[in-house]
């Protein structure tokens, strides 16, 4: 997270350790703006910070590509979203960029539009997607609380996004990790939740621009 106040931490962390794989987490929804003298009160408050909910983002993505609120937010994403991809390249010195989105951000399709459109500018060639089988074996107790908390809607809509999502990166020839735990028990990831990831993902077969399933914990 490029606009968190502990990045430069992380990265001078992360140095030491080079082998160990490091993501930009676009984050559109909080903290300081990476751009803030460009962009205006459609993505940030006065003060600089981002105003901006994934439930406003994804209503503005079903607005008319024509729309002037719609267009608008576009330049002001692209601006920030630039930023930071300019900022995590001059904090790690790295020439292609793999991402993903705070709050799964990335995902929603004006956001996604975007990223594609800078693929070959930025050598963007991996974004992460959140197709998550439902696993087997959870407690009933277990499912009540994911139930009652929103997990099973927000799993329905990062599945449908997900899914929209991956054919396009198909098209670009952008990988994505071929399955995902942690959205439906996000903040719950118990062992036996993740052995139970584990298993689902030992019969998920990788198509070839897929890499390895994630588990976030």
């Amino acid at each position: 997270i490029v606009n968190g106040c502990a990045v430069d931490s992380a990265v001078n962390l992360w140095k030491r350790e080079q082998d160990f794989p490091i993501y930009l987490h676009l984050c559109l929804t909080e903290g300081p703006a990476t751009n803030y003298k460009k962009a205006t009160t459609n993505l940030i408050s006065k003060n600089g910070l981002m105003n901006i909910s994934f439930l406003k983002l994804l209503l503005a993505s079903l607005l008319p590509k024509k729309n002037l609120y719609r267009k608008d937010l576009e330049v002001q994403l692209k601006s920030e979203i630039i930023s930071q991809i300019k900022k995590f390249t001059a904090l790690t010195g790295l020439r292609s960029i793999s991402l993903d989105g705070h709050q799964h951000v990335h995902l929603i399709p004006l956001v996604l539009e975007i990223i594609l459109d800078l693929k070959e500018e930025y050598s963007i060639n991996w974004i992460r997607s959140t197709n998550e089988s439902i696993p087997s074996g959870i407690p009933l107790s277990i499912w009540a609380k994911t139930i009652y908390n929103g997990g099973l809607t927000k799993w329905l809509i990062l599945q449908t996004l997900s899914y929209l999502a991956k054919s396009k990166l198909k098209i670009y020839t952008i990988q994505t990790n071929s399955s995902f735990s942690g959205v439906l028990f996000t903040g719950r990831m118990t062992m036996s939740i993740v052995s139970s990831a584990i298993k689902e993902f030992q019969v998920i077969l990788s198509k070839s621009n897929e890499t390895h399933p994630i588990i976030l914990s």
